[in-house]
């Protein structure tokens, strides 16, 4: 079973001037950092000794609930409660899934099943009351005797609600340019690009001329793949740096994707120049070559982002190159690779 986690992967450094209402931020920014991590490594042990377990499929529907796949939430539910009859919370997930959905019906059936499973004993059932409670550092403390999948479900179920909590403390600090920094990469971290940009915005208000959150915010934009509505700001961005291979990839990226191809080659062409090392900029670039018929001229920028390529689509693209410039043994070697990495990408999720 192959689970994406999300997590908070940076942290800022403060030096002594930093203000008191940083210093906080940056402590609960750290501190649901390290609960994060401590959550993912717990979830992570605990595919290594149970991947088939139902404590690791009601793990993947609240995630997936959260994501709104619905589909794919219930079906790991369901597995759950059939796995292990006697785990509290799957109907209840499952009822949460159907009520979003409107289906009332079978909201009533899995709410109904949950309250078969009777009143907990937390005599035995300590962690689950605890964590019905919001005891969550008890749940920690008892869970880490337990050397066992039970221990690291509520071990990885604790850890992410003490994030959650310590997050939350970012919101009730007071408004500075330091506190929109954090909850920018924050957002950013878990993949909340628009929200990340509002933040970023919030910064370059209260100080128009930093010139790193106008970078952030750039990536941000870049990020939630709204190219039509954000192009213009990220042009705007551009004419004042000139000079930066990454705002000349946004924007060159941008119009790529935007359909605008003969436009897109300028700027992608001066991203890989002033940045030779910008792979994602070699990608763009020679897939605007190989759409405008130009295959000499993709075959080497392919050939620098294969190291991209995840689904086979570069290796696709790199194959036809070969084909149209006459070399078809060349080719034939990349149609191959490229059915590997199709068939990889394309494989069901145990």
């Amino acid at each position: 079973m192959r689970v994406v986690v999300l997590v908070c992967a940076a942290v800022l450094a403060l030096d002594a001037q930093t203000t008191p209402a940083a210093k906080n931020a940056q402590a609960w920014y750290t501190r649901g950092r390290q609960f994060s991590d401590l959550s993912v490594q717990a979830f992570e042990q605990l595919l290594k000794t149970a991947p088939e377990s139902g404590y690791v499929l009601a793990l993947l529907g609240e995630v997936k609930s959260k994501e709104r796949q619905y589909t794919a939430a219930l079906y790991a539910y369901n597995e759950a409660a059939k796995r292990m009859p006697r785990l509290r919370g799957a109907h209840a997930g499952a009822a949460a899934v159907y009520t979003a959905q409107g289906k009332r019906d079978e909201a009533a059936a899995e709410t109904a099943a949950e309250q078969k499973l009777g009143k907990p004993d937390c005599a035995i059932e300590k962690m689950h009351c605890d964590f019905a409670a919001g005891r969550f550092e008890d749940v920690v403390k008892a869970a880490k005797l337990k050397n066992n999948a039970e221990g690291l479900y509520w071990l990885c179920r604790a850890y992410n609600e003490l994030a959650i909590q310590a997050f939350a403390e970012l919101g009730h600090l007071p408004e500075s340019a330091e506190l929109h920094e954090f909850k920018g990469q924050m957002l950013r971290d878990q993949g909340q690009f628009r929200e990340s940009a509002e933040e970023w915005r919030a910064v370059l208000r209260m100080s128009p001329g930093d010139l790193n959150a106008r970078h952030q915010l750039a990536t941000s934009l870049y990020l939630s793949r709204d190219y039509q509505s954000t192009l213009t700001e990220l042009q705007e961005f551009l004419k004042a740096e000139p000079d930066s291979a990454n705002l000349n990839f946004f924007v060159g990226d941008s119009l790529l994707q935007t359909e605008q191809v003969e436009q897109a080659v300028p700027y992608l062409e001066m991203a890989v120049k002033l940045d030779p090392k910008l792979v994602a900029a070699h990608a763009s670039l020679g897939l605007c070559y190989g759409r405008l018929g130009e295959s000499q001229k993709a075959i080497p920028h392919l050939k620098a982002a294969l190291s991209l390529d995840q689904d086979g689509s570069l290796h696709y693209q790199l194959a036809r190159a070969y084909q149209a410039t006459g070399q078809p043994a060349l080719a034939k070697a990349m149609m191959e690779k490229y059915q590997q990495l199709r068939k990889t990408a394309t494989a069901p999720v145990p």
